[in-house]
């Protein structure tokens, strides 16, 4: 006899990283000859060691926003030198060579152009691809609050500044909006531009800080932003706050290209060489009469047993442009390319589930209900909180859902018809048991069309 409703064992799908995986081989290589690793976890280094001989220029974002965490006590080191009578290195000619490297140029190179600063080389810093490290260390002295998060801003929307400067002056500016809510990594996010939903008075503001940061920073060639914009509660002008800039191209770059029609890589590759740069252009001040969509692409069939389920960290595995004369065209043209998305009829089912403490159920509900739909959920919850809380004595049948029978459930989905899942969860399962998990990924594997952010729905 065989129990064919017994679980499989579970496979590890996915692969290494192609240069994780060449790195993986040359330290096996190094260890089979004898080599052994370097705690470098355990190691604080000056910023000359760890940036300045590595030629990563003193004014580079990496050294104080990304991933960097310097020493307070004490806060510099001494310069380099010998560490023994045998050390009969020249640290002095070392020291005045990388000096000049980032100054005046050699060995070829021009060099970075700037006042390069002993004292700050001489910061002490942790190595910084060591945070996992030291996050766990801190988490052993505190477990319960390992981190401090100082600040949440919720119910916020993210904007998307893509920038062109030129001896800091600002050359020119795309401003796109996220659909999505913020916190979804602006990789995944649906970026709408003209934005369909920014008053004029964001966008000029957006405008003056493109311009404020681009003068602060004296950046010549291209940059992008990350800005969050956070409503007043008390009904007062919104703040908009930058949450990310860094000094080059981002993914966008084609996208504002091809819907402002300029080249803005064009352009950054003319101030980076100073050469036939172009005055300044507010190209956000034309009035267009078609609005673009660029939307991410994701490979959720191509991961077995992966969550679908947007959060901080990317997971979309590509993206694709699309037009309308307005957002309702040009979104509605996205769907069918990135999920072959079809229009149910009235009289199929749609299936709901996910958190019950929002509105966000019952906001799409409102929509679909009139129209005809068979509405469905996987359990009395869901269903008690849409019908008392929808608008019009919206009914809603609870279903069977074998969470532990794949061909069980891809039945029940074709018995009821279902033709979308809208499943609005705040996080991702916890378990492979999980119902909200159970429904997305049997959406992607059953090819029905998933909706799983708020904003999107």
């Amino acid at each position: 006899p065989y129990n064919f409703k017994a679980l499989g064992a579970d496979q590890n799908s996915g692969a290494l990283h192609p240069l994780n995986k060449v790195r993986h081989e040359f330290r096996q290589i190094f260890f089979e000859m004898g080599f052994e690793e370097m705690p470098t976890n355990k190691y604080v280094e000056s910023g000359f060691w760890n940036f300045d001989a590595l030629f990563v220029p003193q004014q580079h974002p990496a050294r104080d926003l990304q991933d960097t965490f310097y020493i307070s006590d004490p806060k510099v080191a001494g310069r380099p030198g010998p560490e023994s009578e045998d050390d009969k290195k020249d640290y002095e000619t070392y020291w005045e060579n990388v000096k000049q490297v980032h100054q005046d140029g050699k060995y070829g190179s021009i060099g970075y152009r700037y006042p390069w600063e002993a004292d700050e080389s001489l910061k002490l810093v942790l190595r910084t691809h060591t945070t996992s490290d030291k996050l766990e260390a801190a988490s052993n002295v505190s477990p319960d609050h390992p981190v401090v998060i100082t600040k949440f801003i919720e119910g916020a929307q993210e904007i998307d500044v893509d920038g062109v400067a030129s001896d800091g002056k600002l050359i020119l500016h795309a401003v796109s909006e996220h659909v999505e809510q913020a916190g979804v990594h602006s990789g995944d996010a649906t970026l709408v531009l003209p934005p369909a939903n920014l008053e004029q008075s964001i966008m000029d503001r957006v405008k003056e800080i493109a311009e404020k940061v681009a003068k602060a920073w004296k950046i010549t060639g291209p940059f992008n932003m990350q800005i969050i914009k956070a409503d007043d509660p008390a009904g007062g002008e919104a703040a908009l706050k930058v949450i990310e800039c860094n000094l080059r191209a981002s993914r966008s770059f084609p996208f504002v290209s091809k819907v402002l029609g300029t080249n803005f890589i064009d352009v950054a590759t003319k101030a980076l060489v100073g050469q036939q740069v172009p005055e300044p252009v507010d190209l956000m001040a034309v009035k267009r009469d078609y609005v673009a969509t660029k939307v991410p692409q994701f490979s959720w069939t191509r991961l077995a047993g992966a969550d679908p389920f947007l959060g901080v960290e990317m997971a979309s595995t590509g993206e694709i442009a699309c037009f309308g004369k307005d957002l309702v065209e040009a979104y509605w043209a996205s769907l069918q390319s990135t999920m072959n998305f079809r229009m149910p009829e009235p009289g199929e089912g749609l299936l709901f589930g996910g958190e019950l403490s929002e509105p966000w159920l019952t906001t799409v509900v409102d929509h679909l209900a009139p129209l005809g739909f068979k509405l469905f959920a996987a359990d009395a919850e869901v269903k008690r909180f849409i019908e008392s809380s929808a608008k019009g004595g919206t009914s809603v049948e609870v279903i069977e859902f074998p969470k532990e029978d794949k061909r069980a459930l891809r039945e029940v989905f074709q018995k009821y018809d279902i033709r979308g899942v809208f499943n609005l969860a705040r996080a991702r399962g916890k378990t492979v048991m999980d119902v909200d998990y159970v429904m997305r990924r049997n959406a992607v594997d059953f090819g029905v069309p998933l909706f799983m952010e708020p904003k999107v729905s």
